[in-house]
């Protein structure tokens, strides 16, 4: 039955039978069971083969299965190294493709210290340089937000004062302008009612002067009426 992981024995299922898979053999690419993990220890073939548990080869099966150890073109394990031509091949490549060459190395023999070598040092360190870098543009790129965020306040702030400030001088502009406008209103009408006074006194005084004439024309004769026409002039 399979595990939560969903990785089989591969013995196992060459023996139609399906058993869950606890270790994975990093060098056969398959999983095994407690009984086949046993047998793998011990066989001559197989026994300095890497195990690792199989939640462990789950985590970095992604990585793992891009990794060809199988020779496309013969199907059979690639054993060899070619450091003439810089490939990799097979028991069958190399007398078929490298007969002329001189630098044919076991891949286990190249790959002994493979974990501790300048090359694995240089990108393991190449990747905490680049996660480093990465922490710095995220940390200067949430500053940015930060500093974008602080400056739009205060713009913000700067913008209602400055409202306030032309509010404010709208406000007394239109003041003064009513009381300019109040005054001036006021002096006009003054000078009106000025001038209206003096016209209804101007008035009272024609009514007085025609009444007085209506009473010389009834009491006067012509002569007396003449000379008065002349004393009015």
């Amino acid at each position: 039955m399979a595990s939560s992981t969903g990785k089989l024995c591969g013995p196992c299922e060459v023996r139609y039978n399906t058993t869950t898979a606890v270790s994975w053999c990093m060098d056969c690419d398959d999983g095994l069971c407690s009984s086949c993990l046993e047998d793998h220890k011990v066989n001559k073939a197989s026994k300095k083969h890497q195990t690792i548990p199989v939640s462990q080869y789950v985590e970095v099966e992604s990585v793992s299965s891009l990794i060809k150890q199988e020779c496309e073109e013969h199907d059979q394990r690639l054993t060899f190294y070619c450091l003439d031509h810089c490939v990799t091949a097979c028991a069958l490549c190399v007398p078929e493709k490298h007969k002329q060459c001189s630098r044919i190395k076991p891949i286990e023999e190249l790959a002994s210290n493979a974990k501790t070598s300048a090359e694995l040092f240089d990108v393991e360190r190449g990747i905490k340089e680049l996660d480093n870098t990465v922490d710095e543009l995220k940390n200067h790129s949430q500053r940015n937000i930060d500093t974008i965020k602080y400056q739009q306040k205060n713009i913000l702030r700067e913008i209602k004062s400055f409202r306030k400030q032309i509010n404010e001088h709208l406000d007394n502009l239109e003041s003064n302008l009513l009381k300019e406008l109040e005054d001036k209103s006021d002096q006009n009408k003054a000078e009106i009612n000025m001038f209206l006074a003096k016209l209804k006194e101007k008035g009272e005084k024609m009514k007085s002067l025609g009444k007085t004439i209506h009473q010389l024309k009834e009491s006067l004769s012509d002569v007396q009426v003449f000379f008065s026409n002349k004393g009015f002039r």
